[in-house]
């Protein structure tokens, strides 16, 4: 990877964020570090105001699960390209065919990891900003970085 595209580093009190893979006017879903290790993070919708909060449930994640969840985003982001290009349609989202059954083999493998953590999920406030420079479009290609609190 060339020195232009390497990811800054988080300012002092942030961390990193690895993958975005809910947006809905920011992070909603993803995996970024809690207190410098691996966790999935989920944003918890308020249904009393009937929108998302800025608290999150968290999760940790081991080496495996970092793995599957890194390999799904790499195939995510493979597919986001070949779309973005015209190459493939939404009827393919989120995943090229080719890659479709490992994207599959390890959904299911998060999914069922998720459901097993959640009851001790930890909640806490999240506050996602901007790593680097800003992007045109904020999506799941803008880099981010969140402090917890």
């Amino acid at each position: 990877m060339s020195r232009s595209n390497a990811a800054p580093k988080p300012k002092p009190g942030y961390e990193s964020v690895f993958t975005v893979t809910e947006y809905y006017d920011g992070p909603r879903g993803g995996l970024a570090n809690f207190r410098g290790v691996p966790h999935i993070y989920e944003c918890i919708f308020d249904e009393e105001n009937d929108a998302y909060s800025d608290f999150y449930f968290v999760m940790p994640v081991g080496p495996e699960l970092l793995a599957a969840a890194m390999t799904n985003w790499k195939i995510f982001l493979k597919w986001r390209e070949a779309f973005d290009a015209g190459q493939t349609t939404l009827a393919t989202h989120p995943a090229l065919p080719e890659d479709k059954p490992q994207y599959e083999e390890a959904r299911r493998a998060l999914e069922r990891a998720i459901a097993e953590a959640k009851p001790g999920a930890i909640r806490v406030r999240g506050e996602f900003e901007i790593l680097g420079e800003p992007t045109p479009r904020r999506d799941v290609h803008t880099r981010w970085q969140v402090k917890w609190g």
